[in-house]
């Protein structure tokens, strides 16, 4: 029984006693940000946050984007401003004459330089920089939301990485208790107290034991380069990575039901719809003033009639300088005119559709989701009142193991049977600290327009 007691202990020490499981049992009540409650609890992810959204591919080849838009919303506002263009032309003659006898050579040189200033084209120009400026605005619209699409895929990433060194560190410690009590059995088998051949199945489950923290060991590995590739990284180490999850701070006073939107606004969860919406009516627009006349100022100097053949009457260096206003009209199209409003006015109907989809599908989605996190939230009371509850009992246990009244086999289980609660409950504290994360970030974005939301 001593030495029994003594690879116990040894076993206590190597992280797998109930002072491992007993820290942290009374959840916090401090209230914080729900907004960024994973930031807040995880100690060293808004770091990896920050690494991220500076140096991660993804946001690197946003930025080109946003690069990309403005210039391209700068080339659809280009018509509304003058514009100015030289032409110039020298070519050589052979004049053969009933009035002169040979063949006379020569040659003649022209030129025009003009500037054309468009007036009034029934709003089809600046409707066109109104698209350029709308699609400028859904890419940024969309490289906001990439940037919080990766910082919620950061958190999940992370919080797994966490749970999955928990994980393996659990599944080491029940393959060291499998190791001391086959040793123990072997040494009882050794002196004839149990049949060698009983082993049998004990030593099998040993090696299950093993092959699956082999598997958990990579599976944990491929994560983190997963994870460090998000990052902009080369690698990421588990050693960067905290050993526990802390319970989830008070965050009923900060979050409530999503209301209704707010009259007047397009929340940033509608932009995207909204916008090409309002796309498809300026394009409709743009359509029908396809065979609507046009004035454009125009100004400019130009020589065209310049002849140096030999005893011609012709005249010579003449130069025309001319200013005044130009209507151009084009008449008939063969239809075609007429087929490109029929495709706009599809086009808006079926982006309105789209739009009071996305409108039903975000009221849908965030009912759900508060549904959901409530829920959720009483699971996870539960579950924290029953972890006390085991956490008294193994102590008590423990005074009973002591004391001679429990035997180690007994305790033993016990003790796993706590430790697989208090993993159960790490992995509950996770999801719930990304589900309220989530839930407080839906809220704002479906009902704060893009400017006002700060977040990341």
């Amino acid at each position: 029984m001593p030495r029994l007691l003594s690879l116990t202990l040894l076993l206590l020490l190597a992280g797998g006693g109930p002072a491992a499981i007993h820290a942290e049992t009374e959840p916090g009540t401090a209230a914080a940000d729900p907004l960024r409650l994973p930031e807040t609890v995880l100690p060293g992810l808004a770091s990896l946050i920050r690494t991220a959204l500076e140096g991660s591919p993804g946001m690197l080849r946003g930025r080109l984007d946003l690069l990309a838009a403005a210039a391209h919303a700068d080339e659809q506002a280009a018509p509304l401003y003058p514009h100015a263009g030289f032409s110039l032309g020298v070519d050589g003659r052979q004049e053969v004459r009933r009035d002169l006898p040979g063949i006379h050579y020569g040659f003649s040189d022209t030129y025009n330089l003009s500037v054309t200033q468009p007036l009034y084209h029934w709003d089809a120009l600046t409707n066109q920089a109104r698209l350029g400026r709308i699609q400028q605005a859904l890419t940024e619209n969309d490289f906001t939301g990439a940037r919080r699409t990766l910082v919620l895929e950061l958190r999940r990433q992370y919080t797994g990485l966490i749970l999955g060194e928990l994980d393996y560190r659990q599944a080491e410690t029940a393959d060291r208790r499998r190791a001391i009590h086959l040793q123990l059995d072997e040494d009882r088998a050794g002196r004839g107290e149990v049949p060698a051949a009983d082993l049998a199945d004990e030593r099998l489950a040993g090696e299950e034991g093993r092959l699956q923290l082999e598997k958990l060991a990579a599976l944990n590995r491929r994560a983190r380069e997963e994870f460090a590739v998000l990052l902009g990284r080369t690698e990421f180490a588990a050693a960067d990575l905290p050993t526990d999850i802390p319970p989830v701070p008070d965050w009923s006073a900060a979050v409530a039901p999503a209301g209704p939107i707010p009259a007047g606004i397009v929340p940033a969860a509608l932009l995207r719809p909204d916008g090409e919406r309002e796309a498809a009516r300026l394009n409709l627009e743009i359509q029908r003033m396809r065979l609507r006349p046009t004035l454009d100022l125009v100004a400019g100097i130009s020589q065209s009639d310049v002849s140096y053949v030999a005893n011609v009457a012709a005249r010579y260096g003449v130069q025309d300088r001319y200013v005044g206003l130009q209507v151009s009209w084009n008449l008939f199209d063969g239809y075609a005119s007429e087929a490109g409003m029929r495709a706009a006015r599809a086009e808006l109907r079926s982006r309105q559709q789209a739009w009071d989809e996305a409108n039903l599908a975000l009221h849908r989605r965030q009912a759900a989701d508060w549904e959901d996190l409530q829920l959720a939230q009483r699971e996870l009371v539960l579950a924290e009142n029953r972890y006390r509850t085991t956490t008294d009992r193994l102590a008590a246990a423990r005074g009973q193991m002591e004391a001679g009244q429990l035997s180690d086999d007994a305790w033993q289980q016990r003790l796993a049977d706590g430790e697989q609660q208090h993993l159960a409950l790490l992995h509950l504290r996770a999801a719930q600290l990304l589900r309220v994360a989530e839930y407080a970030l839906l809220k704002q974005w479906g009902s704060q327009p893009a400017a006002r939301i700060t977040f990341p």
